[in-house]
């Protein structure tokens, strides 16, 4: 039986009408602890900070407007 789950990207997205992200709503529906590698916000800081890969950040902005959390996580 599995007691955790492993994502590599966290895109904090907004899943439920509540605003649970994705990775609460796994944690709550299933029971299981959800480890990630990296968040969409530290993907978004690391490509604001590298000039040679600025031309995708607003791509990358614009997703998370439509479907990120409405509150960082930290």
């Amino acid at each position: 039986q599995a007691a955790a789950v492993m994502i590599a990207l966290d895109r904090e997205e907004a899943v439920t009408e509540e605003g649970d992200s994705a990775i609460d709503h796994v944690a709550k529906t299933y029971g299981l602890r959800v480890h990630t590698l990296a968040r969409f916000s530290t993907l978004l800081e690391f490509l604001s900070d590298r000039p040679d890969l600025a031309a995708h950040l607003g791509a990358l902005q614009a997703y998370q407007t439509q479907y990120g959390l409405t509150t960082r996580l930290e």
